[in-house]
Order: structure tokens, then C-alpha cells, then sequence
């Protein structure tokens, strides 16, 4: 199987997209898909996620590719 990691703008609009395996977690996959897109995406300057997100390291991963900060819904 595969999984499809999605960064979307405010109306909803695909900004970013990567595609894994289906073995990648949700924070792997989210990670590796700002690290690949940062430059298209370094107007963001906050992530809204949800709670499968919550981790130290993934906010760290937004701080260091994206200049953002992570709040959790």
C-alpha cells in the first residue's frame, strides 16, 4: 500500500504532495515531504495538524525546514 502526504493552504488547495510506502509513519512522511518541498513552501509560518502529529522531533523537523511553529487541533 502506499500513503499520501498532503500540506494543503487555507481553502484546501494542495500546496505539497509525497507519496510513501505504507510502512512510513505519518510523522516520517510528513517530515521527509516539508524537507523535499521547504523552498515552495517557506511562507508558511504556521502548521495546523492534527494529533497523530504531536511529537518533539516533528515540530523540531517544522522549526529547522520551514521557519514555523506546529499547533495541534
Amino acid at each position: 500500500g502506499i500513503k499520501r502526504h498532503l500540506a494543503v493552504d487555507i481553502n484546501g488547495f494542495p500546496q505539497a504532495i509525497h507519496i510513501t510506502r505504507a510502512n512510513v509513519s505519518d510523522r516520517d512522511g510528513a517530515s521527509a515531504m516539508l524537507a523535499l518541498h521547504a523552498e515552495h513552501l517557506k511562507n508558511i509560518r504556521s502548521a495546523l495538524v492534527d494529533g497523530g502529529y504531536t511529537s518533539t522531533n516533528f515540530a523540531i523537523d517544522v522549526k529547522t525546514n520551514l521557519k514555523a511553529t506546529v499547533q495541534v487541533a
